[in-house]
This record gives structure tokens, sequence and C-alpha cells, in this order.
């Protein structure tokens, strides 16, 4: 519905997700402030490919999230040497 009436709108577990990324890289990876923080800037890197990609496939960005997620958790498992 939103969509349909020209709002953008991006997924909670999208738009949430730098709480969880800042989290994450700083009590499980141990990075510093300014590191987890450059992780959590990502984030706009990808809400941008959310939306050209809702507006190239005729979708929305929660079904580009989705499929991206999809992507990920499909993916190879990527650790990061301390």
């Amino acid at each position: 519905m939103l969509a349909a009436r020209g709002t953008v709108w991006i997924p909670d577990f999208v738009a949430s997700a730098g709480g969880v990324a800042y989290t994450l890289t700083r009590e499980a990876e141990g990075l510093s402030h300014a590191s987890a923080m450059a992780r959590v800037a990502t984030i706009e890197e990808t809400v941008d490919t959310l939306l050209a990609a809702a507006s190239t496939n005729g979708t929305t960005p929660l079904a580009e999230a989705i499929a991206l997620a999809a992507r990920r958790l499909a993916a190879p498992l990527v650790t990061h040497a301390s």
C-alpha cells in the first residue's frame, strides 16, 4: 500500500540493523568504536541497493530486502581474523 501511494519505506530489519551491527562488532569481534561505526555506515549502501533494485525490478524494498537476506544467508560464512 505504501509503494502504491509513492511512499518510500525501508523494512525494520534493514533500518534497525545498525544497532545489531554495532553491538556484534564491538562485543563479538572486539572492534573499536570507529571501526564499528564504519561497519554501521555500510547500511546506507544496502538501502541504496534495495531502493535501486526495487525500482529496476518493479518490486518493493521489502521484497528486495527479503531476497537480499536470503542470498546472504545462503552464502558461505565469512569470518574475520582477529
